[in-house]
């Protein structure tokens, strides 16, 4: 059984312009004046192609706003080149952080335009001395030039993972302390940080997070009051019936991106920490790690890990990371 939806039908975004940049973001149009949580990302965020997202979902479930604030391509830098958006989610109850893609943001090596942030500006001189027998002006995209450059070189390709890596931590780090609210980290993706972390650019084109390692990812967690790691199974990744609705796009793209089901058991899960958030509760126990595999929660408390059934009716309120 398909789990697309009819291929003609289309899917309202209710989407709104908000923010500095006047960026159109996913509705419906929230009222502020009214408490809310936050939540800010790429994609994934966004909900491309599913009836719902973990924002619509959370917000069902906790009975409080959740605005969607997530951004097609988004990397850090485009939340925090708007001081409207930033402000915005300083003024929340809670802010949702995604992990982002690591190329999606400009660095010494190249620029990506503002509002589209998989889009290439233009590059470096350093770059280009790096580089000096490609023409970079053949390339629109980010994914399709770091793709040719490894193709070139796998060698000098080392350096433009190391500047993303410094680059994405020194971004992340700077987003997660201008938000002035708890936070919630999330990885929201059917990888793990560390399969990310080492797939070649071909491979890295059609998954997000991309270029994020486990490493980097250690390195914000200080940041933050919550780490939730969702790594969907495979069943989740394939989805429902009806679990993505494509328009006229193919069925190949919309696979890309998470299906409802995917949206879902993220909202079960950080429904957890944003409670403990809103309702300022005890502190919960230390662990350090959390993650999904194969329909089965793990949670590292520092000296194992233990393993609970994701369907279990006390899964989803088990205490997330608290770094």
């Amino acid at each position: 059984m398909s789990t697309f939806a009819d291929q003609y039908e289309e899917l309202n975004y209710e989407e709104y312009r908000y923010g500095r940049s006047r960026q159109v973001f996913r509705g419906p149009m929230p009222d502020l004046s009214r408490p809310y949580v936050a939540c800010i990302g790429g994609s994934e965020t966004y909900g491309r192609f599913s009836p719902v997202t973990y924002a619509q979902q959370m917000q069902r479930s906790l009975g409080v706003q959740c605005v969607n604030w997530g951004t097609p391509g988004a990397g850090p830098s485009f939340f925090l080149k708007d001081p409207v958006l930033l402000e915005s989610c300083s003024h929340a109850r809670a802010c949702v952080v995604a992990v982002m893609s690591a190329h999606s943001m400009s660095n010494r090596y190249y620029r990506v335009f503002f509002r589209r942030n998989e889009r290439l500006r233009d590059v470096s001189e350093m770059l280009a001395t790096l580089y000096p027998e490609v023409d970079f002006g053949r390339f629109r995209y980010v994914g399709n030039m770091l793709n040719h450059l490894y193709e070139v070189s796998p060698d000098r390709f080392a350096m433009i993972r190391l500047e993303l890596k410094n680059a994405w931590i020194t971004r992340m780090t700077e987003l997660m302390n201008d938000i002035e609210t708890p936070k919630v980290m999330v990885w929201f993706s059917n990888i793990t940080p560390d399969e990310s972390g080492t797939l070649e650019p071909r491979a890295a084109r059609h998954v997000s997070p991309a270029y994020v390692t486990a490493e980097m990812v250690e390195a914000v967690k200080p940041f933050v009051d919550f780490y939730v790691e969702f790594v969907a199974d495979p069943e989740s990744v394939k989805g429902a019936p009806g679990d993505r609705i494509l328009g006229d796009r193919s069925e190949n793209v919309a696979r890309r991106f998470p299906s409802a089901t995917m949206h879902k058991q993220l909202a079960e899960l950080i429904d957890g920490p944003v409670s403990e958030l809103l309702a300022t509760p005890p502190a919960a126990p230390n662990y350090t790690s959390r993650r999904c595999w194969g329909g089965l929660w793990e949670f590292f408390d520092g000296s194992g890990y233990f393993k609970v059934p994701s369907s279990s009716g006390t899964a989803s309120k088990r205490s997330a990371t608290r770094p």
